[in-house]
């Protein structure tokens, strides 16, 4: 009985050693940092020119394990180091010039989206991973840019764009909209710009797919809200982008027909530019 007795403490203990040993496996880190390089170093101050936020979302199992969020301000803006346990994780980069909600299911939400540039990838940690990670942030938005060739005039105030069938929601894996919404932004005009001609008025929006098409309306109010100019471009084309992080941007081109002349003769004249590839067809807002 007490031999008996003597193996089965014998068996827990050897249990007991296993089971520590294992844990104690599963447990193990490794320090990694990633940093944005876009097929080149970037410097601290020309990361901040393209986004002056960036977020970082590890997810492991199914749950977000560790969230990081730099500025520009920060001295290692552009680098994020993270303690990452053996195993697979899921790591999401977000950098961006606007208002960003809610991270959640690998979807970022934005309240005012801006120049948005991300990165996915899944990542392997074991005594072999690399220390030293580099990242590739791609631009995630078309842009709607609309060019004022007449001289603003003095009434105008506020010039509003309603975009429909783009997002505000960003699927960080597949750099797609993930849900079409209507989305509103309101630009104030500033008083030195009235007067001038050549003025630009840009929205932002996350594309559901590379072929889609939107409906933008533009509204120019003056001080009190009343209407001075409104118009709805159909079928605009908003072509999307996977461009390094570099200061130029992706532009919009509209295939609507050409548009009648309002009741004062002013057409919104349309003209054609090229930036890094991308074909911008601008219209006036002719008060």
């Amino acid at each position: 009985m007490k031999i008996t007795l003597l193996l089965c403490c014998a068996a827990c203990i050897l249990a007991a050693c296993v089971n520590s040993i294992a844990d104690e496996q599963t447990h193990e880190t490794k320090e990694i940092s990633f940093t944005v390089e876009n097929r080149q170093p970037m410097t601290r101050t020309a990361l901040a020119e393209v986004c002056n936020t960036l977020h970082y979302y590890r997810v492991t199992g199914g749950q977000t394990a560790r969230q990081l969020t730099q500025n520009s301000e920060d001295n290692d803006f552009g680098t994020l180091t993270d303690e990452l346990s053996y195993g697979t994780h899921s790591l999401y980069f977000i950098g961006h010039k606007g208002e960003m909600g809610q991270f959640a299911g690998g979807v970022a939400s934005f309240n005012k989206v801006s120049d948005t540039f991300s990165h996915y990838m899944q990542l392997t940690v074991d005594k072999d991973t690399e220390p030293a990670q580099s990242i590739e942030l791609l631009r995630r938005v078309a842009k709607f840019e609309l060019v004022a060739k007449d001289a603003l005039p003095e009434e105008l105030k506020s010039v509003e764009i309603t975009i429909t069938g783009a997002s505000t929601k960003l699927d960080v894996a597949t750099g797609k909209g993930s849900q079409a919404v209507t989305q509103q932004k309101s630009i104030t005009v500033p008083e030195y710009n009235i007067g001038k001609t050549g003025c630009t008025f840009a929205a932002y929006a996350f594309l559901l797919d590379d072929t889609a098409t939107l409906t933008v309306n533009v509204t120019a109010k003056d001080a009190t809200g009343n209407t001075i100019v409104n118009h709805t471009f159909n079928d605009v084309v908003m072509e999307p982008t996977t461009l390094p992080a570099t200061p130029a941007l992706c532009l919009a081109t509209d295939s609507r027909p050409p548009l009648q002349p309002k009741a004062n003769g002013a057409v919104p004249t349309p003209t054609s530019s090229k930036k890094d590839g991308a074909t911008l067809t601008c219209h006036s807002i002719a008060p």
